[in-house]
């Protein structure tokens, strides 16, 4: 949608985290396609499954939180 055509208008490539609503989360990549005679043809979307490393980061900030709580008392 709306991220599409920006990179289609700025041909600068667009990437950023979601999550789904089962909990998975992905690296979402979009960037315009090039042919061979460099002219833009379309865009290459790519999905990169970043789950156990957001997993990871969300654990790690939740220890600092509660290490930070215990500090402070």
């Amino acid at each position: 949608g709306e991220h599409a055509h920006q990179v289609l208008s700025t041909l600068a490539f667009r990437e950023e985290s979601v999550s789904t609503h089962q909990g998975k989360w992905f690296t979402v990549r979009i960037m315009p396609y090039r042919t061979i005679n460099d002219h833009i043809d379309g865009l290459v979307i790519t999905f990169t499954d970043i789950t156990v490393a957001k997993e990871l980061e969300i654990e790690l900030k939740n220890l600092n939180d509660a290490l930070r709580k215990t500090k402070t008392i």
